[in-house]
């Protein structure tokens, strides 16, 4: 069977090899991610810069290395690009003033037009050609007024994506009923419409 090419092993790594991996974990997202590092050295800790589901950006390693046997199941195995410079950390502080400066205005516009939904946080992703902007809300919501002035004020592309309030849970942590960290924001990857 001929896998798809984001899927393909461009390292030919044999079934059952061991492979080094760690976590990173990206800003505002639930879960760190696996990425192979090989003869790498990176540490604990580290910031480093690699592609998460937003594009390539700054992250963490909160991992320390760990073995894995290869099975063409992990395909796509990502890596991680290099360590983060100082240039790359001002940037992305840089886009993360940017997007509270676009959530503020994103409040005051549903303000304006007296919206019932809550606006949970800013996303530039495509490596900032896109501001995505995620929001909890009881029911549908008919925000094209809203839309029209964003877009009037940005002057790029942009997305309204409702989310959970468990999606929003696991973004941000914290603790449990049972006095340990969110299942949702530690160790699921997935999960069914559970009341907090």
């Amino acid at each position: 069977m001929e896998l798809e090419d984001s899927r393909e092993n461009k390292y030919n790594f044999k079934n059952g090899e061991i492979l080094s991996f760690v976590r990173v974990r990206f800003a505002g997202q639930a879960n760190s991610l696996p990425f192979y590092v090989g003869k790498s050295n990176f540490k604990y800790g580290e910031k480093v810069l690699a592609m998460s589901d937003r594009g390539m950006t700054v992250g963490y390693i909160n991992s320390f290395p760990y073995p894995v046997a290869f099975k063409e199941d992990l395909l796509p195995i990502k890596t991680i690009k290099r360590s983060a410079t100082e240039e790359d950390i001002k940037l992305q502080i840089e886009t993360y003033h940017k997007e509270k400066e676009y959530e503020v205005l994103c409040k005051n516009l549903i303000e304006k037009y007296n919206l019932d939904m809550n606006l949970t946080h800013v996303e530039f992703t495509q490596y900032g050609k896109k501001v995505v902007f995620y929001f909890i809300a009881p029911e549908r919501i008919d925000f094209r007024d809203l839309v029209k002035d964003l877009v009037g004020e940005i002057k790029l592309r942009i997305e309204l994506r409702q989310i959970s309030l468990r999606d929003r849970s696991a973004a941000i942590g914290g603790i449990g009923s049972c006095g340990r960290q969110l299942c949702c924001s530690s160790f699921l990857a997935k999960y069914g419409q559970v009341n907090l």
